[in-house]
């Protein structure tokens, strides 16, 4: 045992080193029916009056019907979607975001509150599989300069066409304005969403919709990119997804990352592609970067090992 041990950590050790994976957990523990939301912020202020609720999806401290809408709930979790070839198809669960009657909902799941995630590129991406929209148009997940969600920037949005598609398009500090494409109702979508960030709240944004999950990044963004204006990002703090009266879809598999590779989780595991029908997985263990198996990761870096039925083992970089 020592010895798989030591050599799956060698292993695990090349990843590491061009690893820029920074979380891919965000739904990791849930449980399908439950609430998303566990905890709230009083208000949008940023201090020790109302600190950061770290690694956790919060109802944002935002006011207001379109942000807290009176007959809003909390966005439950469904069963995962999947998409081929992702690598976070089917694991989890996914969001249920509803088509509420009137106003809004906002929640964040709060990464930092300091500039760790300042100047640089970053990539977002996930699936999503959009069920109605109206012609309004509206963004459901951005990113935010505010910990308690009151500074959102790189806005991917959706506008119902007729009956079953839809258009998708970025904005900056509003929803946006301009959509482009013609995408199904009722379809799961693969998004990668890119955002350039200056450090001053200068940058760019750009998204790409169903790409080669195992290709490089494509020359061209989907949708035209947008600027990112003023100063409300110079850093990432959070991450946005919204309910509304305009809009019912659902949205998993979330990884956030420096770069395209890790976005995807391309050579996350040496095993992965080698075995490419491996079975069901009969065994989940978790261990620490120099080979010791805890019972459950806490924060950090772990690497998890997966034993499938037809004896492949896989293992993958995982932060907590």
């Amino acid at each position: 045992m020592k010895k798989i041990v030591l050599t799956m950590v060698l292993c695990a050790g090349v990843l590491f080193a061009n690893a820029q994976l920074i979380k891919n957990n965000f739904l990791a523990g849930y449980t399908v029916g439950q609430d998303l939301e566990k905890g709230a912020y009083a208000n949008t202020t940023q201090d020790e009056t109302n600190p950061i609720k770290l690694n956790q999806w919060n109802l944002s401290g935002k006011t207001g019907n379109n942000d807290q809408s009176p007959e809003s709930v909390s966005p439950k979790l469904v069963a995962p979607l999947t998409y081929a070839s992702y690598i976070e198809s089917g694991k989890n669960v996914a969001i249920d975001l509803l088509k509420l009657t009137t106003g809004g909902r906002t929640d964040i799941y709060s990464l930092a509150d300091d500039n760790t995630y300042g100047a640089g590129t970053y990539y977002v991406a996930f699936m999503f599989n959009v069920s109605a929209a109206t012609t309004s148009g509206a963004e459901f997940i951005s990113l935010d300069g505010n910990y308690t969600g009151n500074a959102q920037r790189a806005r991917l949005g959706i506008k119902g066409i007729d009956e079953t598609t839809y258009a998708i398009g970025l904005g900056d500090g509003g929803a946006p304005s301009v959509f482009s494409g013609i995408y199904n109702f009722g379809t799961t979508y693969l998004a990668v969403l890119k955002v350039v960030i200056d450090g001053a709240g200068l940058g760019t944004t750009s998204v790409y919709i169903n790409p080669n999950v195992a290709g490089t990044e494509p020359a061209s963004s989907t949708v035209t990119p947008v600027g990112i204006t003023g100063t409300a990002l110079k850093a990432i703090r959070g991450l946005v997804i919204r309910q509304r009266s305009t809009l019912a879809a659902q949205l998993g598999g979330l990884r956030f990352a420096k770069t395209w590779t890790d976005a995807l989780g391309q050579g996350a595991s040496s095993a992965k592609t080698a075995n490419a029908d491996k079975g069901e997985v009969i065994s989940v263990n978790y261990y620490t970067t120099t080979g010791v198996q805890v019972q459950e990761p806490s924060n950090g870096v772990y690497i998890q090992k997966l034993t499938y039925s037809n004896g492949a083992v896989e293992t993958i970089k995982i932060l907590k």
